[in-house]
């Protein structure tokens, strides 16, 4: 579009324009119907990138992750010794939920125990 044309819509530079009313004072159906909608719509969205910021998140704490941490995680998570050789080079992402959930529940237990142990570490 080149840049002589006027914009396709309208702005209002004003104050955003009350809830338009049926003359008994009763709020207008159609508009009332929209708002539920949009209602629905920004749930869906927020519980969408709430999902999207997680998975971006746990990617970057697996790809920050050396590989003998993952091999031993995927150990604990119950891998066998030949995927292991293959799930420590996945991406996160590449790996099934099953998997990721083992892995998720693998360091909740290791977090549980280790968190007792001190005296080892001197």
């Amino acid at each position: 579009m080149p840049r002589d044309e006027p914009p396709q819509h309208h702005e209002n530079p004003g104050p955003a324009k009350p809830t338009a009313h049926i003359a008994d004072g009763v709020p207008n159906p159609f508009y009332a119907r929209h708002a539920a909608r949009l209602a629905e719509l920004r749930e869906e969205f927020a519980q969408g990138t709430q999902y999207a910021r997680n998975i971006v998140a746990a990617e970057k704490e697996w790809e920050g992750l050396c590989e003998r941490t993952r091999v031993m995680l995927l150990f604990w998570a119950g891998y066998d010794v030949a995927s292991v050789a293959f799930a420590v080079k996945r991406a996160w992402r590449e790996l099934p939920p099953p998997e990721r959930s083992a892995i998720g529940e693998a360091i909740r237990v290791l977090q549980n125990e280790l968190r007792l142990v001190f005296a080892l570490t001197l």
